[in-house]
């Protein structure tokens, strides 16, 4: 875009300290199926630009949705740093100016799977949630895909292109009986093509979440106390986005509202902890090449033998704290402000076999998944409710449990961890912080606590 580069230049020249200008253009498939009607089955296209300028320490962002315009629009977003005047003045890192084009191969790209094909599998996929049983009363599939063209222009000089490919689907089945309601869920989702849904066998995963809705109905309420937890790697990498993850990331650091600030090298967690963000694993749900200030994407350890080594920082925080950018800057779209983000959170797996977590335990809990729940990173307190859980009596595991919540201290957590499974399992989301929603995506193995607070809550 030789137009946003002569406007770059014009700006800089005008005193402007940085300028970056981010174009999007997505083209995307919505389906949804509801109770048996098609409720949704649309493609839209949408095209903008989003404008940063920097100038005497405070920003200045525009968003247009006229490319044509870019130099129009450039000059309104110096004009609004202009006027904007911050107490404490906003610096960045300067980046190295990459000048790419990358492509992310997929199998089979989304664009050549007809619409018709695409709402005849999500059809097959709502029928198995039915299951022909009638305490299944709400049953929902949701698909997205997109085909997403990103350009990054700055005035470090680098001229990013990206052109990628996204595909999602959402399963949902309410079971009621007795006035009892109980629901499960799945998502399947990565940047990568029509392969994720053609590989997997849609009935069964349809299968798996009515199942699971009609055993929570016959489970039973769990007990209440200081118990022995065994979490699956979907509740610990939930776990460790939402308590640990969001901490980590460096505007809550600054701002003072981590209960992270000023502990790096302090070790915070069990020895047997490692924890990374992650963005650059191809066909994942968190996946970017670069992020939304034109780095580079690359793994950063966050906790390495229980130690914190990082933050997740954007140019500007790394800046303020004097450290290095992580590549975690992002938007939810162009119509944003980048902001400091997780990506893909792994936890590293241990070399215990399932049995040998459980073995010693006389009475605890096996929980899985996670239904919602609330954190708060100042204080470092959480509390969750798990999506499904099994009672372990005397090294085995019993009878299902429904609506347990776990509550406690990030830190002790993390500290009374004392045990990681050999398998990875993992979940896909997508994680909102001020306003924006971005892709993610957790992965860990069972991991074994010694002691959780437990109890139950009303359905």
């Amino acid at each position: 875009m030789m137009e946003a580069e002569r406007a770059i230049k014009t700006v800089i020249e005008m005193g402007a300290e940085y300028v970056d200008v981010r174009i999007e253009r997505e083209r995307s498939t919505v389906i949804e199926m509801k109770d048996g009607v098609l409720r949704d089955a649309t493609v839209g296209l949408d095209l903008g630009a989003g404008i940063r300028v920097l100038f005497d320490g405070s920003w200045g962002f525009y968003t247009t949705n006229d490319i044509s315009k870019l130099k129009d629009g450039v000059l309104k977003a110096f004009k609004l740093a202009k006027a904007h005047k911050n107490e404490k003045k906003v610096k960045i890192l300067p980046s190295e100016p990459l000048r790419e084009e990358f492509v992310l191969r997929v199998r089979e790209p989304v664009e050549d799977v007809g619409i018709d094909e695409k709402i005849s599998l999500i059809e097959g996929a709502h029928k198995a949630l039915k299951m022909g049983d009638e305490r299944i009363k709400n049953a929902s599939v949701h698909y997205r895909d997109s085909v997403i063209e990103r350009e990054f222009l700055s005035s470090d000089g680098s001229d990013i292109r990206m052109h990628l490919c996204y595909i999602s689907m959402g399963l949902r089945a309410v079971a009621s009986e007795g006035g009892d309601l109980q629901e499960a869920q799945e998502r399947l989702g990565a940047f990568t093509g029509f392969e994720l849904i053609r590989d997997r066998d849609l009935e069964e995963v349809a299968g798996e979440v009515t199942r699971r809705a009609l055993r929570l109905l016959d489970a039973r309420t769990p007990p209440a106390g200081k118990l022995p937890i065994v979490m699956d790697g979907k509740l610990l990498g939930v776990f460790v986005h939402e308590a640990l993850g969001h901490a980590a990331e460096a505007d809550l650091v600054i701002a003072g509202e981590s209960i992270l600030s000023g502990r790096i090298g302090e070790k915070i967690g069990s020895e047997v902890l490692r924890i990374y963000d992650d963005p650059s694993i191809p066909h994942t749900h968190g996946y970017y090449p670069f992020d939304d200030e034109g780095v580079r994407s690359r793994r950063t350890v966050i906790i390495e033998d229980g130690i914190l080594k990082s933050y997740l920082q954007t140019r500007s925080s790394a800046a303020e704290l004097g450290m290095s950018p992580t590549a975690n800057a992002r938007a939810e779209d162009y119509s944003q402000v980048p902001i400091a983000r997780m990506s893909n959170i792994l936890i590293e797996q241990g070399d215990f076999g399932f049995e040998e977590l459980i073995e010693d335990i006389k009475m605890g809990i096996y929980a899985k998944g996670m239904r919602g729940g609330q954190v708060d990173t100042v204080g470092g307190n959480f509390q969750f409710t798990a999506e499904e859980a099994f009672l372990i009596l005397d090294g085995e595991l019993r009878e299902s449990i429904r609506n347990l919540s776990l509550a406690g201290s990030t830190l002790e957590v993390l500290r009374k961890i004392d045990g990681l499974g050999k398998e990875v399992t993992g979940s896909i989301g997508f994680c909102g912080k001020n306003g924006q929603h971005v892709p993610v995506s957790e992965s860990g193995p069972d991991a074994r606590v010694s002691e959780m607070l437990v109890g139950g809550i009303n359905a």
